[in-house]
């Protein structure tokens, strides 16, 4: 799947660490590039499946993956289905950010910032497709958990991959240690819900809101 390419600037803002302040105008010319570069590389690609759940001890989903953690059973608490989902910016993107960083190490730092600035546009997409099918069968959905969150085991990678096949897919894949390949990826889990409170949206309703750096205020 291609998606029109958006790269919203306050997000790679935040990224680069500006917060409230502006970068000058040199920063802003260089993003404008790289965000030229991104159009002209970048693969935007999504996959997920939707399965039945359940909470015992641990969370357990239908397709064959149990959920390790205390955080993630309290994302998931009062959630019957869950939506696994997988998304990648493609490996084009990752041969820029290799030869930038060994040529001009200050841009491959804002292609850095553009580039997770659109993979998290290509998640919101994906979310917005999985939401409006969590509503049309009665369903709220929850924000996006990721592997690595809280005390979720980065581990879950790989079997997160097994269950989308989204190396057959989308060509994203993951290493011995659990890093997803093409690095521009992300995996995450969206839980379906009846109640709606359960939904809260958000940065200061993350688990790791006081220790991010890269936290919405």
């Amino acid at each position: 799947m291609v998606l029109s390419l958006k790269i919203d600037k306050k997000e790679v803002f935040r990224y680069l660490g500006y917060g409230a302040n502006m970068p000058d105008d040199n920063i802003d010319k260089i993003i404008g590039e790289c965000v030229d570069l991104l159009k002209n590389n970048a693969r935007e690609d999504y996959v997920y499946e939707i399965f039945d759940m359940s909470l015992e001890e641990n969370v357990i989903i239908d397709g064959g993956l149990t959920l390790l953690g205390s955080d993630i059973a309290k994302h998931l608490a009062n959630c019957e289905r869950v939506a696994i989902l997988g998304a990648t910016l493609g490996r084009e993107v990752d041969v820029l950010l290799r030869r930038y960083s060994k040529t001009e190490a200050s841009r491959a730092i804002v292609l850095h910032a553009c580039a997770t600035a659109l993979i998290e546009d290509v998640c919101d997409n994906a979310e917005e497709e999985i939401k409006k099918k969590a509503s049309e069968n009665g369903y709220y959905i929850t924000t996006r958990y990721s592997p690595g969150y809280g005390d979720l085991p980065l581990e879950h990678q790989a079997q997160i991959i097994n269950i989308l096949k989204s190396d057959k897919k989308i060509g994203l894949t993951v290493t011995e240690n659990s890093l997803l390949v093409p690095s521009k990826s992300v995996t995450a889990i969206i839980g379906f819900t009846k109640q709606e409170a359960e939904c809260k949206k958000g940065c200061k309703f993350c688990s790791n809101y006081s220790t991010c750096k890269f936290k919405k205020e």
